[in-house]
């Protein structure tokens, strides 16, 4: 491994916005980690459900052995399932962990318990950083239901206090807008109609929030701030 060689984890990174993330990385290059729950041939990827602990610890172990440093982490795994916000007998308990789970506490444990290894990567290479992929779900109270908003909001939340804490590593979350992935599965018209009520007039891509990260690897001088790419439709 080359003396100033970047090293990044990406959960959640076999598609979406998660795999642009990636490619762009590689591209910047950083040498990534990829993480997903499916199987994958691949020497930098660890393969983890991240909606238990038991995932969780997986992740960190396999880092901490192979790893000495690191220097960004984009926490980017995240799940829902569509629930109208009044239908609250459907948000059955193990729904309710699931979501809370992949979507906050994953990323603070992982946030937390590679701190040192993000700490000794700031030293060599000068430059560490936490981005969480939030929501903008989270600032708007709407979305795919009711506890996938509060998590987004908590991850959020979350990122300004660790901006707080963890300096010089820098914290930032990115909260997308619609994005057109599989994440959740909406009819093509769906995209239709929202691009006309959109003020940038598209619909939002993976490679919108890619580039909002390797925007904020390229400025020294941000943290602590939740950055919203969803082509002005909160504004609507």
């Amino acid at each position: 491994m080359p003396i100033n060689r970047q090293i990044a984890l990406v959960t959640g990174s076999t598609q979406g916005i998660g795999l642009a993330i990636s490619k762009i990385l590689i591209q910047q290059g950083y040498e990534v980690i990829r993480h997903g729950k499916r199987k994958l041939l691949d020497k930098n990827y660890i393969q983890a459900d991240l909606t238990n602990e038991s995932g969780v610890k997986k992740v960190i172990r396999v880092i901490k052995k192979k790893y000495k440093y690191i220097n960004l982490i984009v926490n980017n795994a995240s799940f829902t399932k569509y629930i109208p916000f009044s239908n609250f007998e459907k948000l059955n308990k193990n729904l309710f962990k699931k979501i809370m789970y992949i979507n906050f506490e994953a990323p603070f444990h992982l946030n937390t318990k590679l701190l040192n290894l993000l700490k000794k990567g700031h030293k060599k290479n000068g430059n560490s950083q936490i981005i969480n992929i939030a929501s903008v779900a989270g600032i708007t109270g709407s979305g795919s239901n009711l506890i996938y908003a509060s998590s987004k909001g908590a991850i959020i939340t979350l990122t300004k206090s660790l901006a707080k804490t963890v300096h010089p590593i820098k914290v930032n979350s990115i909260s997308p807008g619609l994005i057109k992935t599989n994440f959740v599965k909406f009819p093509d018209k769906y995209y239709v109609n929202m691009k006309k009520k959109t003020p940038a007039g598209k619909t939002g891509e993976p490679k919108d929030i890619a580039s909002a990260v390797k925007f904020l690897l390229e400025n020294e001088y941000i943290t602590g701030q939740n950055i919203i790419i969803d082509g002005g439709r909160i504004l609507m």
